[in-house]
């Protein structure tokens, strides 16, 4: 059975570049600590401003990504749990067992946010991606919202 480990992971928000051939994503950033950050870009100067941390636990095997957040009385503040899959899904998930309200943000393969749906405790109704995503994302309910983050952002491990 495996043990989740925590991870500080972060959020990449405008980060690009437009050209006349799309966008061109800047990957030049030495971040020792993953942080979220935003990115601006104008007049070809890039500001980068560190927004905050987030220390999630990595569920990437089956028992424990069953376990989830199941059976906790309470999740700190810009901590949460990133759930891994093999590959892109439709992913579904329920709160049985779940005692804290969450919001659940579906990414993709690329890190790029589906869509964020909010959970309640102890509901046993599916909560399934409306497309295919490798990922989901679980914090304290309202911490999207509070953070001003939406579908179409990117979040960088």
């Amino acid at each position: 059975m495996g043990t989740p480990s925590l991870f500080p992971m972060f959020l990449k928000r405008g980060a690009g570049i437009a050209t006349a051939s799309g966008i061109v994503y800047i990957e030049q950033f030495d971040v020792e600590i993953l942080e979220m950050i935003e990115v601006e870009v104008v007049d070809d100067t890039i500001t980068v401003e560190i927004i905050e941390q987030i220390d999630v636990e990595i569920a990437d095997d089956p028992d424990v990504r069953s376990r989830g957040l199941m059976n906790r009385d309470s999740l700190p503040e810009d901590h949460g749990m990133l759930f891994v899959y093999p590959e892109e899904q439709i992913l579904s998930f329920w709160m049985r067992n779940t005692l804290i309200p969450l919001d659940i943000a579906f990414i993709d393969r690329n890190g790029f946010i589906l869509e964020i749906q909010q959970m309640e405790p102890h509901d046993d109704a599916s909560h399934a991606s409306k497309q295919p995503a490798m990922y989901a994302l679980e914090l304290r309910k309202g911490w999207f919202e509070d953070h001003g983050v939406e579908p179409g952002e990117r979040v960088e491990f």
